[in-house]
């Protein structure tokens, strides 16, 4: 059955409390099931509520069953984002996250050997194969000559109409760099 809002003698809606249009999204199911959110969500799958403020549905839902969660985390035991069971939720700090999460099999870090430009190094767009780049490699190693001769950035910028930050960039190693 859908849930009508109630009115007042006349015909106004009633003001509806928080935490029930927060409980009328829920798809409640046995006390140790995942209760999922059934409102909005995130591009991560967590549940959206805007109550006063737009929180995460698990975060409400602790703050419903529990109390005040104060800086800490409120983190899944059950790692399903939208699951909004308090009996899932534990609160924790960023470092207990990243060990539950890592002692969970989940960490799939995008750093170090595992990026994909370690992996297959001929996909990272690089130099004059960049869309964006207005230089190419040649042009870098004349730059990097005149540098190491002793030109002054801006009178190698101006020869070559280009901005002294692009040839700053070059010098500090910030842009080029693996040339």
């Amino acid at each position: 059955m859908r849930f009508q809002r109630p009115t007042g003698p006349d015909g106004r809606f009633l003001p509806v409390s928080p935490e029930r249009r927060f409980w009328k999204r829920v798809d409640k199911q046995g006390p140790e099931e995942c209760w999922n959110w059934l409102g909005a969500k995130d591009k991560d799958g967590y549940g959206v509520f805007r109550a006063f403020k737009e929180s995460r549905a698990h975060r409400v839902s602790y703050i419903l069953w529990r109390g005040e969660i104060g800086a800490s985390l409120v983190c899944h035991a059950c790692d399903n984002p939208s699951c909004v069971n308090p009996v899932h939720l534990f609160l924790g700090s960023h470092q207990d996250n990243a060990s539950d999460r890592q002692s969970k099999g989940r960490y799939d870090s995008i750093r170090g050997e595992k990026h994909y430009t370690h992996k297959s190094p001929e996909k990272r767009m690089r130099g004059s194969k960049h869309g964006n780049s207005i230089l190419n490699e040649d042009t870098v190693l004349l730059i990097k000559g005149r540098l190491a001769q002793g030109d002054r950035g801006i009178d190698i910028a101006s020869d070559l109409g280009l901005t002294k930050s692009h040839v700053s960039l070059i010098k500090c190693g910030k842009a080029w760099s693996w040339l």
